[in-house]
């Protein structure tokens, strides 16, 4: 069971970086043209209030999730 919630945790961080980067790319901080894309991709310009949100969300998830999980495993 430990192995789960230290999956869980370094999930948690990931989750944490991607929204970082989405909130920082939605605020117009960062510029970062798209690497692969199966459509039409188009790199993120300006403020995009959407990616801000989407990017909040993210990082107050992994969050969560990285905290129940170190709780479980200091227990």
């Amino acid at each position: 069971m430990r192995w789960i919630w230290m999956s869980v945790s370094v999930v948690g961080l990931a989750v944490i970086a991607v929204g970082l980067l989405w909130f920082l790319q939605g605020s117009d901080l960062v510029h970062i043209d798209p690497i692969a894309c199966a459509a039409n991709c188009e790199p993120i310009v300006g403020h995009r209030p959407a990616w801000q949100v989407a990017g909040a969300v993210a990082v107050l998830t992994g969050a969560l999730a990285t905290t129940l999980a170190v709780r479980k495993l200091r227990r």
